[in-house]
């Protein structure tokens, strides 16, 4: 690679992915979103809200009822614009989002824990340096 091809910062991956094909450029955006996205993904598991308590493993109806951990997912989303992407990191099953919503901001009943909102908040750096550097390896593993 040539000195005059070397990407610099976030606006020289955008330069960089606009010069290449939409089909390669929405794969390679993807491919860095979700590598960037993982650390998050994980760490909103780890700490989604768990109910271990005596009355759930007592009851036959909430035995064998799918913990709100098991549902949070990466979802690759259609973005506006040719070389744009979005991942969406959450709960996509409707009966688990209300009750992760719930769980997140609050209600009169329950306080907000806001786990979603700061799982989001520890990683945006992160997420952000993790994009950039995989990005930058996609277009130039494109280019060749």
């Amino acid at each position: 690679m040539a000195d005059d091809d070397i990407i610099q910062g976030l606006d020289g991956l955008e330069d960089a992915i606009k010069q290449l094909d939409y089909q390669t450029a929405e794969k390679a955006l993807k491919n860095a979103m979700m590598y960037a996205s993982k650390p998050m993904l994980d760490d909103m598991k780890a700490s989604a809200p768990f109910d271990d308590s005596p009355e759930r493993s007592n009851n036959k109806h909430k035995v064998g009822r799918v913990h709100l951990a098991e549902t949070i997912k990466r979802r690759g989303v259609k973005a506006d614009g040719d070389h744009a992407t979005k991942i969406k990191v959450g709960v996509f099953s409707k009966a688990h989002a209300y009750w992760a919503a719930m769980l997140n901001y609050g209600t009169k009943y329950i306080l907000p824990m806001h786990w979603m909102n700061k799982t989001a908040e520890r990683h945006v750096a992160g997420v952000i340096d993790r994009f950039a550097t995989k990005l930058k390896k996609n277009i130039e593993k494109a280019k060749r």
